[in-house]
């Protein structure tokens, strides 16, 4: 491993603490910084629909039953036109 320095990897602080989070994104470019904002906006999103118990989006057994009455409309529709 000669011309490799190991020098930096020792100055990276250990993650979880404030003040090592704090020089760890003195150590980050501004795309690393962009990058690790939206990641933590996005954990907040879904720490927030957790918490609150509500999941747009998430089909109800309503949706189930239509989308397997329209199926076999469909699978219906189709062998009387072939027949």
């Amino acid at each position: 491993m000669e011309g490799r320095s190991t020098a930096g990897s020792a100055a990276v602080p250990k993650r979880g603490s404030y003040t090592g989070d704090r020089e760890r994104r003195k150590l980050m470019s501004s795309q690393d910084i962009g990058w690790q904002s939206e990641l933590d906006r996005r954990a907040r999103v879904y720490e927030d629909i957790e918490a609150g118990q509500r999941w747009e989006g998430t089909m109800t057994r309503f949706d189930y039953a239509a989308i397997a009455a329209l199926t076999a409309l469909l699978v219906a529709a189709f062998w009387i036109w072939g027949a």
